[in-house]
């Protein structure tokens, strides 16, 4: 670890890499922000996996347990040439511990296999997308919070999904793709920290979502 990141010296994953080591998340924010806005609007990604655990770090601090450990698991995901150095990296280990025992197996392992099917272009549009939403900044408050507000969007696929409609009938309804459907329903799965729509109906109902 100390050697990748004597190799990384200078350059922004590096600087990232050392501000997520010393805690300080608003300021790795900051660094990464222009570079995301830029690559959005050049209609590029970054195509290097060193900032999925970054970003997750980020999340993860800022209390989006679900999405964190999707980007956790794209990373792992890779050939260990390109992502080896970070099973050796103490800080993300810890996370990884810290995120299951918070989400809970089922939840964890839910969020786990929908990293597997991301792909970098996904998780990039998902990166620059968070990064571009308001969020509220606690340097040092670990906590988490239980549950993410959905969009009125997410909100209204979620009523749907609570009818028993199809991701197909809702494509239908709303005028929508069926993988942008999947899309949503994965980020409502996301936010309420569940593994499956039955989950997150009954999570809804829990919360008074679906009134």
């Amino acid at each position: 670890m100390l050697r990748y990141l004597s190799d990384l010296e200078g350059s922004e994953v590096g600087i990232c890499l050392a501000l997520c080591g010393q805690g300080d998340y608003r300021a790795v924010r900051k660094r990464i922000q222009p570079l995301f806005r830029t690559e959005a609007r050049r209609g590029i990604f970054v195509s290097d996996f060193n900032f999925l655990p970054i970003l997750a770090i980020i999340m993860a601090h800022e209390g989006h347990e679900g999405r964190a450990v999707e980007l956790l698991s794209l990373a792992a995901s890779q050939h260990p040439m390109r992502v080896g150095w970070m099973s050796k990296w103490a800080l993300l280990a810890r996370l990884h511990d810290d995120l299951e025992v918070k989400l809970g197996s089922q939840a964890f392992a839910a969020a786990w296999a929908r990293g597997k099917r991301l792909d970098i272009e996904t998780a990039c549009k998902i990166m620059i997308d968070y990064l571009n939403q308001p969020h509220t900044d606690s340097p040092g408050d670990t906590s988490y919070r239980a549950v993410e507000i959905l969009s009125a969007h997410e909100l209204e696929i979620l009523r749907l999904v609570a009818d028993e409609l199809l991701n197909r009938e809702i494509a239908e309804r709303l005028v929508l793709a069926i993988s942008t459907v999947k899309w949503y329903v994965s980020e409502i799965l996301s936010k309420l920290h569940v593994a499956n729509r039955t989950e997150a109906v009954t999570r809804a109902r829990e919360l008074d979502l679906l009134t």
